[in-house]
């Protein structure tokens, strides 16, 4: 039996992302206005994402990848993805 530890490689995949700026009227059509709520008198909404609410504050990511939407720090979504072209 192999104990030895092994390398990975997280499998590329695309998805469609928006920054949130405290506003939500120039949103993409994807973020769909049931899953996302605004906190009255903040800058913050709430999305409802798979494991839950999460609240996006302004620089933070919205991010759908063909079945949920997610919500992504500004830092985190810079390291680990790349613009590849216009969405949808």
């Amino acid at each position: 039996m192999n104990f030895k530890a092994m390398k990975y490689q997280r499998i590329p995949f695309e998805v469609e992302a928006w920054q949130f700026q405290g506003s939500l009227d120039f949103a993409p059509g994807w973020i769909a206005r049931d899953l996302v709520r605004i906190k009255p008198g903040s800058k913050a909404v709430t999305v409802i994402t798979p494991e839950g609410e999460a609240a996006a504050l302004p620089g933070d990511w919205l991010v759908h990848d063909g079945s949920a939407l997610f919500v992504l720090e500004e830092t985190y979504f810079a390291t680990h993805f790349q613009k590849i072209g216009e969405g949808a």
